[in-house]
Formats: structure tokens, C-alpha cells, sequence
């Protein structure tokens, strides 16, 4: 399974009585750090302690993660991503337990054959959010470390975001039908797939499976994500770029030559695009029926050609890691991409 993907059953809607039938699972594009990022610097956060809201004219130097990061001693073992706690709340602010809000996704079918769509489907892609998290915490030292990243889904229960599960969105409040709970495992098991490559404790770096608009067709790509917290405040970093996996053996291709610099706190509207000819006569949909319109949006930055060298990597040893830690800073020092 792809976690590019938000899992839903499909159901035909039978006349008269409006007797539901499950037809089967199908896949509905919707990761991650929620797409469509704001443009100001992720670097003005203030710690947690005294967050405020980000201020557009902070010098673009301040967002380049420290060199000191790539010294650490790196975790190279491939892992799930964490999950987030059910029963999680919150609205403006990070929850209780974490520092900074990544990012958070609404989806939203709105290119292509969307009106050929059931309603069913469009309802169920925009019924839960995806969610990502970080948490900078303070050591003896006196600095500031990555001490975890984590994803999960919420659902807006009595005008707060809560994060749930299908076993545990009704003790929150949810109420999920039959239908809604089987769309809730269906997400939580495609997030199994969004993979911890590498990191140190100031630095981490995801990748995240998806179906992308790429010339007209739908492919699966997958999106990388390096977030790392500035050791002097707390703060926290994200940069994202596309890889594509059908590459060398050790190495994936890299469709595009930009990283976008996301934001601190992104609120994603995340534009799907619909392909009516991946339906089957049943009108359920092939995995790749439904892609991603772009990447995380931000700050755009020109890839720097040692960026480049290390960027797809399949697999990162602490050397590699460690030039990769290396090149996000040198490109952001380049002049940002029109």
C-alpha cells in the first residue's frame, strides 16, 4: 500500500431505500506535512516557551540547520515514523507535549473529472487531517534537541482538532459510522509506510510515498522531508524535495532541481487531481486515480550540486547524512528560485 495515500471504503449507493454496500477498499492520495505551504521562514518560531507568531522579514540565514548537527553520531536504521497519541487536542497552539505543529492537511478534490466523483468518495477525502508534529526539548547542556517527530490523523470534535483512531475516536467523541472507521484504519495502516530514513538528535530526515501530477499522468514519487531544531532556541526547520525511486539501485532519480523551505505551522489546502478513466466499471478506482497537484510550497532554493550528490540516496551511512546535513545549509545560502 502506498501512504501517499488516505484509505476509504467505497460504497454504491442502491435505490430505492439507500441500502449501502461495501464494495471494497480503494486509495485516496492525502500524505503528509500538508502540502501548500505558507512563505514565511520556520526559523522566527521562538521556543515553546514563548512561541509567537512568525515574523516574514527574519533574515533567510537564520533557517539553515548548524553544521554541529552533522558531527552527532547518526541513526541510520529505516523506521515507522511515530504515531501521534489518540486523544491528542488542539487548535492554534502545538498540543500539550509537543513544541511546534509541522504541518496539517486538508484535502481536496478539485481538478480533473472531479464531478465524476461520488459523493461518498469526496465526503471521506476531506473528513480527517493529517497531521504532523515536532518536539524541541532542552538538554543539560543548555541547547535544544529533535527529540521525535510524529504523524496521525484528527478529525475536528467539538471545535477542537483531536487525534484518533478508530478504536478510539469514540471515547473522544467522534461518533464514526461502520464506513467512517474502516476510513480511519485504512489511513492509520497507509502511515505505516512514512519511513524514518536517517537522523541525529538534532536532525531527521522522512521520506513519504505519494502519487504525483507529473506531465499529465499520475506517478508514484515520494516526498522527503529534513527537519531539524536549532540547537540555540528551539526552533524548528523543514525543508521538502521529490525523489523519484525508480532510479539506480542505490541512488533515486530527482525530478525537480528545487527544495521549497516550508513554514512553521502549515495549514495545507491540499488540491487533488482525478482521473475518471482509472475507474473500473464498478466505480471503483485504481490506486493512482487520484495524484497530488505539487509538493509542500515555500520557499523555493535552487539544489546545490553537493545537495544533489546526496539528495536521493537510498540508504544514508553517517557520512552521507552527514554531507546531506551539510548541502541543506550551503543551498540555503543560495539565492531563492522565481
Amino acid at each position: 500500500m502506498s501512504p501517499g495515500f488516505l484509505s476509504f471504503p467505497f460504497c454504491a449507493v442502491r435505490q430505492p431505500g439507500k441500502n449501502v454496500l461495501l464494495i471494497g477498499l480503494i486509495w485516496l492520495t492525502g500524505l503528509t506535512a500538508a502540502l501548500g505551504w505558507l512563505t514565511c521562514p520556520v526559523a522566527a518560531a521562538p521556543p515553546a516557551s514563548s512561541r509567537q507568531a512568525p515574523n516574514a522579514s527574519e533574515p533567510i540565514n537564520r533557517a539553515k540547520p548548524s553544521a554541529a548537527a552533522g558531527s552527532q553520531k547518526a541513526g541510520l536504521q529505516v523506521s515507522p515514523l511515530s504515531l501521534i497519541p489518540p486523544g491528542t487536542h488542539f487548535n492554534d497552539e502545538p498540543p500539550e507535549g509537543w513544541s511546534h505543529l509541522i504541518s496539517m492537511v486538508h484535502t481536496r478534490l478539485s481538478r480533473g473529472d472531479v464531478d465524476e466523483v461520488p459523493e461518498t468518495v469526496q465526503y471521506y477525502a476531506e473528513l480527517f487531517n493529517l497531521v504532523m508534529l515536532a518536539s524541541a526539548v532542552q538538554i543539560d547542556t543548555g541547547q535544544y534537541v529533535l527529540e521525535r517527530v510524529g504523524i496521525g490523523f484528527s478529525m475536528e470534535i467539538e471545535d477542537q482538532n483531536t487525534i484518533v483512531t478508530a478504536e478510539t475516536q469514540k471515547q473522544f467523541g467522534g461518533n464514526l459510522s461502520m464506513v467512517g472507521r474502516s476510513v480511519l484504519d485504512g489511513n492509520l495502516d497507509a502511515l505505516e509506510e512514512v519511513r524514518q530514513l536517517a537522523r541525529t538528535r538534532q536532525a531527521m530526515l522522512i521520506e513519504a510515498p505519494a502519487i504525483l501530477l507529473r506531465d499529465g499522468k499520475h506517478r508514484e514519487m515520494h516526498i522527503r522531508y529534513f527537519v531539524w531544531a536549532f540547537p540555540g532556541n528551539g526552533n524548528i526547520g523543514t525543508v521538502a524535495w521529490l525523489v523519484d525511486p525508480a532510479g539506480r539501485n542505490s541512488e533515486a532519480r530527482l525530478p525537480d532541481q528545487t527544495v521549497q523551505l516550508l513554514p512553521a505551522g502549515l495549514q495545507e489546502d491540499r488540491q487533488i487531481n482525478v482521473k475518471a478513466e482509472k475507474f473500473n466499471f464498478l466505480g471503483i478506482p485504481a490506486d493512482d486515480a487520484f495524484a497530488m497537484i505539487q509538493i509542500p510550497q515555500g520557499k523555493p532554493f535552487e539544489m546545490s550540486e553537493s545537495f544533489r550528490q546526496v539528495a536521493g540516496l537510498k540508504r544514508y551511512e553517517a557520512d552521507a547524512f552527514s554531507k546531506l546535513i551539510s548541502a541543506v545549509a550551503e543551498t540555503l545560502r543560495r539565492p531563492q528560485s522565481e
